[in-house]
């Protein structure tokens, strides 16, 4: 009977976790795995001029790097009048390569 009164004791005397006691360490993880989600996606988020509507020679883009007083100076080209971006891209066959070494140009035909 004693034994019985004293664990009923405990019981009532036991402190009754909270909510932030009980789940501390999902709410950390949870926010920082949010944090790191976020940050990836704008990260690798494609972002830059849209190339279905930009000009190759664009005068804005010209300017603005003319304006960072470089050793350079960039201007437009003439083959690329009225072109736009996906435009160029597409002439010049803009690809991606995977490849480590490329092929050296046979010398022999001149």
């Amino acid at each position: 009977m004693r034994e019985r009164a004293r664990r009923a004791q405990e019981t009532r005397s036991k402190k009754k976790e909270n909510f932030l006691d009980k789940y501390a360490y999902h709410i950390v993880f949870t926010v920082f795995a949010l944090v790191m989600g976020w940050f990836l996606i704008s990260t690798f988020w494609k972002s830059g001029p849209n190339v279905n509507t930009t000009l190759v020679n664009d005068q804005h883009y010209i300017d603005s790097i003319n304006g960072l007083r470089t050793t350079f100076t960039v201007g437009p080209v003439s083959l690329f009048n009225e072109y736009k971006l996906v435009d160029a891209k597409a002439l010049i066959n803009n690809q991606a390569s995977n490849k480590k070494q490329l092929y050296i140009c046979n010398k022999g035909n001149k």
